[in-house]
């Protein structure tokens, strides 16, 4: 249990969020992204926006993303309930 924990507090946001998405939806894909990219893409626009880069992407680019993630954690959410496994 000791060595879990550790593990956990090495382990950063994007790469526990990338392991989840890897492991519950492994290669399904949400327009042309597979769940891990559009994780990490969706991350680095939050990043961007978050820590106020002079570069932030612009409303239709956050909007795009958003339709996808809605779509990924929907069925991230629902995934242990319906048997959504690896495709």
């Amino acid at each position: 249990m000791i060595g879990a924990i550790s593990r956990l507090r090495r382990e950063s946001i994007g790469q526990a969020g990338r392991r989840l998405v890897r492991e519950r939806l492994g290669a399904r894909v949400y327009g042309d992204q597979t769940a891990e990219h559009l994780f990490s893409y969706c991350y680095r626009i939050r990043s961007t926006l978050v820590h106020g880069n002079p570069s932030a992407p612009a409303s239709d680019e956050v909007g795009s993303a958003a339709v996808g993630l809605e779509a990924l954690v929907s069925d991230l959410l629902t995934s242990p309930f319906l048997g959504l496994r690896k495709q």
